[in-house]
């Protein structure tokens, strides 16, 4: 599931409480519900079979490796240089809807078209035998790549398990497809989640009816102000966009490194792992 952050034009500093609703266990056993799609599941009534966590990092590191490969042996084929405004312009276009429609911000496609183009740079074995035919399937075949990186680590962290939908062996794993992957969120994620969406970080339809409410409200932005704020001013009038970023940005290493974070350890959010 993509998340998305729906920023205000106009921030308004507000306090928010970080508690969130308790999340009960199953009435039946007591046991941890897992949710999938944020529907709860009891794992020993409803009799899921979850994949050990040593089992399903193997089975997607398998998968992002695959696709990766596959994935890079296609574009070297491409020109670098087509390539890498191809990704800019996608990224550029993401952007683009906010500020022309005032629509969410796609922070997962944010964070497939850094990281896409951090790796094309790195290449230097290009080919260039041929144009880019598919223009609109190039980021999204990187960002299948991302979401499985994304995954993976949310599994690392214990945000995710894996249901075991057929028997496998971890030496054929060749035998196995990617919809053999089922996700399952744990009680403690759905806590996260909550507390992401207390700062505009959230999935895709939710952000859509929170700004569709905003824009009701929007007011004109007064161009050419010539009033310089000092550094608490500033985290006054922007501190709920501050915020979104923020938690955005620093929800998962992934996005660290997408946005050139990972060397900041010290300060990101510790309760989101």
């Amino acid at each position: 599931m993509r998340n998305f952050i729906a920023p205000r034009w106009k921030s308004i500093v507000k306090k928010t409480g970080l508690h969130t609703n308790n999340l009960l266990p199953c009435g039946k056993c007591g046991s941890k519900r897992l949710y999938f799609f944020d529907d709860p599941l009891c794992p020993t009534c409803d009799k899921l079979t979850i994949i050990p966590t040593t089992d399903a990092l193997a089975i997607i590191n398998h998968f992002i490796n695959t696709y990766r490969k596959t994935f890079l042996e296609e574009v070297r084929d491409f020109k670098k240089n087509e390539l890498l405004s191809l990704v800019f312009w996608e990224r550029e276009k993401i952007i683009r809807q906010f500020y022309t429609n005032y629509t969410p911000i796609d922070q997962q496609g944010l964070a497939t078209c850094n990281l896409l183009l951090k790796r094309v740079i790195r290449m230097n074995d290009f080919l260039e035998t041929r144009s880019i035919s598919n223009r609109n399937s190039v980021v999204e075949a990187y960002r299948t790549i991302v979401l499985l990186e994304l995954n993976l680590e949310q599994v690392e962290v214990g945000n995710r398990v894996v249901l075991r939908t057929i028997q496998y062996d971890l030496n054929k794993l060749r035998d196995l497809s990617i919809g053999d992957i089922v996700y399952f969120e744990t009680e403690e994620y759905q806590k996260i989640k909550k507390i992401m969406e207390k700062f505009n970080v959230m999935p895709e339809e939710k952000a859509k009816k929170k700004m569709d409410a905003w824009r009701l409200k929007l007011e004109p932005i007064i161009p050419g102000s010539k009033k310089s704020n000092n550094a608490s001013e500033t985290l006054t009038r922007f501190f709920e966009t501050i915020s979104m970023w923020y938690t955005g940005l620093f929800s998962n290493k992934l996005y660290r490194s997408a946005f050139g974070l990972s060397r900041m350890e010290e300060i990101t959010i510790n309760h989101f792992h």
